[in-house]
Formats: C-alpha cells, structure tokens, sequence
C-alpha cells in the first residue's frame, strides 16, 4: 500500500507530502470525512512515511524497511491505532495513551497515534486529550479521525491543522470496484451508489457474496407493506427482515435508503439522486401509498432507531416498533 492507491484524496495527500519535504510536520492533525473515504489508511501511510528508512524520491513509503514492515504488520511499537470501545473512547484509554506518549520512541523518528471515531470521546477523556494535544512532545504526531467534527472540543479543533476528506463520486466507485474485480460488471453500478461516497463501504459490499441478495429479500418485504394495515404478517414480517441479528446495522440502511427514495420520488421524481434506482418503477408506485409527513416522520423515528442501536437498547422491542410505525399505524 503507498498514497498512490488511495482513491480521490490527492489534496490531503498532497498537503502531507508537503508537510514532509519541508520539514514542518505538525504536532497534531485532524482527518475529518465521511466514514470509509480513506482516513484511517492515509494517517497509517503518514506514519510510515515519516519513519521511512529508505523513503522514494518522491517521499512514498519504501514498503521493505524494517519500520515499513512492522507498521503494515500493525507491532511497530511507535505507530499505535487507538479505537473506541463499544463507540466510546474513554478516559481510561486516553489516560493509557498520556502514559505512552511521554516516553521517546522506541526505534523510530516519531511515534504516532492515530485515534479512530475521535467523536466518540466522552467529554472525561476529551478534557484529558486537552491537556496532552496543548504540550505535546516534540517527538510525537497525533492524528485525531473522526466523520463529525463539530463533536469535537473546539479547543482541541484550533490546536490542530484540520485536513478534510472528499466523498467519492459513484463513477470513481464503480470503475474502482470493476478495476479489482471485472466480474462484478452488472453489480458495480448499484453497489458504487449504495455505498454513498465510501470507497471502504463499497469494497466491504463487493466481498459480501450475500449482500445483494440480503439487500433484495428486504426490498421485497418493505415493498409488501401497506400503510395503515395491521394484521399478524406485520409482525412476521419484522421476523423476516431482521432475522439476521448479526448485520442489523446493514439492514437499516438499506431500510433508511428506501424510504429516503421515496421521499425523493415523492417529492422530486428525479432518477438521477434515487439509490435504488434498479426499483425505479417499484419506487414510484410504492411511494403512491405514503403522504410526505408520513415519509419524513419515518425517516426522522429510522434515525432515532440507529442511534438507540449504539446504546443497546433492546432489538427485538425497538425493531417490533419499528415495523409498526412503517406500517403507519399511528395515521
């Protein structure tokens, strides 16, 4: 892996090579895009990077030093990836990293810390970030990673230069997917527009055999139901979109995309932003049955929905309620 395979980030690439060449590597960094655009795998060829033996001429990684090699095989003791716990990053965690970062590296220039999901910190361990991110060792990068970041203290945002990372277009998407796997030809385009700009999404997608396949059987199911009908099917219904526990996260983005383009369709009818556009025509008579407050109120209860998941609310009760408020029960 080296800069040149990261897809569409040649600014903030761009900007870090320069960073390198003249010297003024900051103290602290913050990468901040939508989830899978390429974030998390720039700041670790960032690192490497910086710790090259043999850099190129043109400052990429050599990929065969011994830093290169230990960092690709993730037990290079000065580059370490910080990740959240249960989509928190606590106190205890930050406090383990201030211990770390005191001490020089070990066998490297600088050692590294990359944070992943920077916006999940409660606020104890962001405080605590604080106070190591205003007097940082000379010695050290910090590479805060994060989708959102107005969730971070604006006083940790002005101490570090902020990097933003683009969407990818659905055609960079496609073409990438078909480049790896020219197999995939009839799949690609759907797949590149599901995956909404995230490259990493996308090649997640393109390895799940069973993706489609999960993603058409829920169509289906939602397809069936009919706003103001209650009957036992309703329920049994949730038993056969959720059946799957495993890839609940999965299965309410695809619901949330669906009701998204019957809003559009709606209220737009215009092909060109619709996801599933491979059920245009479904898409367009289903969209028939619900009225725009009904549309939006179940997108706004989809979202309250994904954020009672990251607590661990109970599934079977929110996914019962869920289905219920589909159903439209409520009008």
């Amino acid at each position: 892996m080296s800069f040149q395979n990261i897809i569409g980030q040649e600014r903030a690439i761009n900007y870090l090579l320069k960073s390198i060449t003249q010297n003024k590597i900051a103290s602290s960094y913050i990468f901040n895009g939508k989830e899978g655009v390429g974030k998390k795998i720039t700041a670790v060829e960032f690192a490497k990077c910086i710790n090259c033996l043999n850099i190129t001429e043109n400052y990429q990684s050599c990929e065969n030093c011994t830093s290169c090699k230990k960092i690709n095989k993730k037990i290079c003791p000065d580059v370490k990836i910080i990740e959240p716990e249960k989509d928190r990053l606590k106190i205890e965690q930050i406090r383990e990293f201030r211990k770390d970062i005191s001490m020089k590296p070990f066998e490297n220039r600088k050692k590294v810390y990359i944070i992943n999901n920077a916006e999940g910190m409660t606020i104890d361990a962001a405080n605590c970030l604080l106070k190591t991110i205003e007097e940082p060792p000379e010695f050290a990068v910090i590479i805060l990673i994060c989708s959102n970041i107005n969730s971070i203290l604006p006083t940790i945002i002005s101490r570090c230069r902020v990097l933003y990372f683009r969407t990818i277009s659905s055609l960079e998407i496609e073409k990438t997917i078909l480049e790896r796997n020219g197999s995939m030809k009839n799949k690609a385009k759907i797949i590149a527009k599901i995956a909404r700009g995230s490259i990493g999404k996308a090649l997640d997608i393109s390895a799940d055999t069973d993706f489609l396949n999960r993603r058409n059987k829920i169509l289906n199911q939602l397809a069936e139901i009919i706003p103001g009908k209650i009957d036992c099917e309703m329920l049994n219904r949730k038993e056969k979109i959720f059946s799957d526990a495993n890839h609940s996260k999965v299965i309410m983005e695809i619901i949330l995309l669906w009701y998204r383009d019957l809003l559009l369709i709606k209220e737009l009818n215009c092909r060109q932003y619709i996801i599933n556009d491979d059920r245009l025509a479904l898409l367009t008579d289903t969209a028939k049955l619900y009225s725009k407050k009904m549309l939006i109120d179940i997108l706004n209860y989809l979202l309250q929905v994904q954020e009672y998941l990251k607590k661990n609310a109970n599934k079977n009760i929110l996914f019962e309620s869920l289905i219920i408020k589909l159903s439209g029960v409520v009008y």
